[in-house]
């Protein structure tokens, strides 16, 4: 996360500003974050992990999806193309596309090598350069799904109102809204950017990241998570008078982005309301899964722990039996060895008891050797 008086927040540079951003402007702000009624229902695209996305049921006529911050996995324009024949251009500047997990359809996909910025490098394309390349009709409805790290701000901020407005759908991860507490950041960045998306659109769901624990507005008393994905619907899309309700979290989210942290809820502000039964009960069965995760969890490395200790004072006492074994082992060749030299010597005895006849130069030999 950014510092809080930090020059620069996610490539834009800003003059260097430590006075707190005020509660107008901060409401002002989660207000356009708030999802509204939506004209159709909501599907979620994807496999149920990160990387799905609820949008509007509204896919029909689309014909492409661009998606910048591809990396290696591309499930939720894998269904775009198969269930839907929406094309998708993919690009990512830091992966190969040998390196995807499913392989690109061919005529219907397509990964270039490439960072969506604007500043003008040979490794880089603008959003208005990538839609007029690959998509130059400007009757035709697109979507774009972009999760690219923070510099989705600087990147819609200098589109044009041309290609913003081709957009029917818009499913976009935004970073660093803990630094809406920042004047500078508020004021030049984050108030413009959404203030953009809302000239031609408006946020239909929205679903917060876990990865980072909600931070706490005090004079508002609102908790916001940093990360948050939002799903926009251009307002033309908006013609009938029938509205589905805001349901947060919506039945159809994941449960979290990162499963190895705990959940995160959006507070009632988002949804203008406290949560209603139904809503409830899904928060409360996501916390109890994750708490019988985290119990389980502890009790297998608690099992594994045990397992080890007494895997240690197993292979200890095989040691030492081991030792034992091999001592008492020694001493039972030594007992031998002494037990073959009494029965020898007994043998030799017996014999020289019962002949000793046949031992008498013996007995001549060592008297003359004595004297």
């Amino acid at each position: 996360m950014q510092d809080k008086h930090s020059s620069n927040f996610f490539g834009i540079d800003l003059p260097e500003s430590g006075k707190r951003s005020s509660s107008i402007d901060q409401l002002k702000l989660l207000r356009k974050l708030c999802p509204q009624p939506a004209p159709v229902p909501l599907i979620r695209i994807g496999p149920g992990q990160d990387g799905t996305y609820i949008v509007p049921d509204d896919l029909t006529g689309i014909t492409a999806c661009f998606s910048p911050g591809t990396n290696n996995f591309k499930d939720f324009e894998d269904v775009l193309t198969h269930q839907y024949e929406i094309s998708a251009f993919m690009y990512d500047g830091a992966n190969e596309a040998d390196s995807i997990r499913t392989p690109l359809v061919k005529g219907k996909q397509s990964f270039e090598k490439l960072w969506l910025d604007v500043d003008g490098t040979e490794n880089s394309i603008s959003l208005d350069d990538w839609v007029a390349r690959h998509q130059p009709n400007s009757g035709d409805d697109l979507m774009l799904q972009i999760d690219i790290e923070g510099a989705e701000y600087r990147n819609l901020l200098a589109c044009s109102d041309e290609t913003l407005k081709r957009f029917r759908i818009i499913v976009i991860e935004v970073h660093g809204l803990d630094q809406m507490v920042n004047d500078a950041i508020l004021d030049a960045v984050l108030l413009p950017f959404f203030e953009r998306l809302n000239q031609y659109h408006t946020c239909v769901h929205a679903h917060p990241n876990n990865y980072f624990r909600p931070f706490h507005i005090p004079d508002l008393e609102i908790y916001v998570p940093p990360l948050l994905e939002l799903t926009f619907l251009r307002d033309d899309r908006f013609e009938r008078k029938d509205r589905f309700e805001v349901e947060l979290p919506h039945p159809l989210d994941i449960r979290s982005n990162v499963r190895t942290k705990p959940p995160v809820f959006l507070d009632d502000f988002f949804r203008g309301r406290p949560p209603s039964e139904k809503e409830s009960l899904q928060m409360l069965e996501v916390r109890s899964s994750w708490q019988f995760q985290e119990e389980a969890q502890l009790l297998e490395e608690r099992s594994n722990l045990v397992i080890e200790k007494l895997k240690s004072e197993k292979e200890k006492f095989i040691r030492e039996r081991d030792v034992a074994l091999s001592e008492r082992n020694a001493a039972f060749a030594e007992r031998d060895i002494a037990l073959a030299e009494r029965d020898t010597y007994r043998r030799k005895l017996a014999h020289v008891i019962r002949y000793p006849w046949k031992h008498a130069d013996k007995f001549i030999r060592r008297k003359k050797t004595n004297v």
